[in-house]
């Protein structure tokens, strides 16, 4: 192999930096590569028997089955994620009465946040519900999970119009919830 020219070495220490530097990023990436791994069994029994265990809304109908995200995108899924809806008939009004009713009565669902406006959160209120579906055509609830889950295990649940007519609820825990058919803002 031929070089014109002469040959130019980056000085030591500068050389040990950048093997230092390019080491370190390796680790970061080898670090995240391993905390994205499939949830355990006993994980992934946990945050089913929570999903399973969700009473239906008073007023409301199961729509669909329970639903685990990785049944869904089973190749190389590292997901935990858990999905049920709902479905009523009732008008806004009722819909997030009941909605609203609902959340505060389950025991695995803690410190229920609702996202209201373009980025502000609040307590979930049935008159901020009426309005965002008036003005959104969705209404977006958070919070946190209890029992034997990770900390990191959150609730995500949407509450919007169905293409049938009445309202659809969407409920799913996860680190993070993420719906197998809407994507779930973080």
């Amino acid at each position: 192999m031929r070089h014109d020219g002469p040959v130019r070495h980056l000085p030591t220490t500068r050389r040990h930096a950048v093997l230092r530097w390019g080491c370190l990023v390796a680790a970061v990436g080898m670090v995240a590569a391993c905390s994205d791994s499939a949830p355990t069994p006993e994980h992934s029994s946990l945050v089913h028997a929570a999903v399973a265990s969700l009473t239906v809304p008073t007023g409301w109908t199961p729509d669909g089955a329970h639903v685990a995200i990785c049944d869904v995108y089973p190749t190389h899924c590292t997901d935990d994620s858990q999905h049920r809806a709902f479905r009523t008939d009732a008008p806004a009004p009722q819909a997030c009465a009941t909605f609203i009713s609902w959340i505060t009565a389950q025991s695995q669902v803690v410190r229920p946040v609702s996202v209201v406006g373009a980025a502000g959160t609040s307590a979930p209120s049935a008159a901020d519900c009426v309005a965002e579906l008036a003005g959104q055509s969705l209404y977006l609830t958070r919070a946190h999970a209890t029992g034997d889950l990770p900390a990191a295990s959150r609730w995500a649940m949407r509450l919007e119009p169905s293409p049938a007519g009445g309202f659809t609820l969407s409920v799913v825990l996860g680190s993070p919830p993420r719906d197998p058919w809407w994507p779930v803002p973080k």
